[in-house]
């Protein structure tokens, strides 16, 4: 099994296209369409902003762009393969807010972005944009499932649901778009955070399994979907 999985985690990578996010101003290489072996170094993309601070980024297949979120300024950015850069949406830096994690749903067209409205509170908030349209169709505030619920980054299932990792607290949260209401879909003791709890997330190709990280202690937990 864990042969399959360095498998197509080997496949992965060679038909991928990765992008290094660089903050600050210069020049900046032209993003092309290739094929990379595992380890090869990639195009570098520079933001034309100073203060860009990426820390969460996305690919969409259907319009072959990438998007990327600010932790300084919350603005999401959209950057296509011929390097043209543009803002998707804007943030209000007023409110301290930063984007984090992001997920790209190409089947429904929906941009999924995890992001804090307060610095010091760490309240995570999860929209849903029409990538095509670029407006918000779906928002829902974390702490309405739980107090203090914060948030990291996303995954989305084969079903268009996504999954949200907390940071600050033992919890996987499930959202749609549907007018379901947002539940916790687990709250399993492993979740609990050390000095800094769940970050990264990501579902395997056959909708099966669920691989978490946790930042510290660094751990890597596989959880079964269904």
């Amino acid at each position: 099994q864990a042969r399959r999985w360095q498998t197509q985690a080997a496949r992965a990578l060679r038909l991928a296209l990765v992008i290094l996010f660089a903050a600050g101003c210069g020049g900046r290489e032209q993003i092309t369409q290739r094929t990379y072996e595992p380890g090869e170094r990639h195009e570098v993309y520079v933001f034309s902003r100073k203060d860009q601070f990426p820390e969460g980024a996305t690919f969409d297949p259907n319009s072959r762009s990438f998007f990327a979120g600010s932790l300084a300024n919350g603005d999401i950015t959209r950057i296509t393969l011929d390097g043209a850069e543009t803002t998707f949406a804007t943030r209000s830096a007023a409110t301290g807010e930063s984007t984090l994690g992001m997920a790209v749903d190409a089947k429904n067209r929906r941009l999924w972005v995890c992001s804090l409205r307060d610095a010091t509170s760490k309240a995570g908030v999860v929209t849903a944009f029409d990538i095509d349209a670029g407006v918000p169709v779906y928002t829902a505030k974390l702490s309405e499932l739980r107090e203090n619920a914060s948030c990291n980054d996303i995954a989305v299932d084969q079903l268009g649901a996504a999954f949200v990792t907390d940071r600050e607290n033992a919890a996987i949260y499930r959202l749609v778009t549907s007018g379901e209401s947002p539940t916790i879909w687990s709250s399993h003791p492993l979740l609990a955070p050390g000095t800094i709890g769940s970050n990264g997330i990501a579902i395997t190709s056959d909708g099966g399994t669920m691989l978490l990280t946790q930042y510290k202690p660094a751990r890597l937990l596989r959880i079964a979907v269904a």
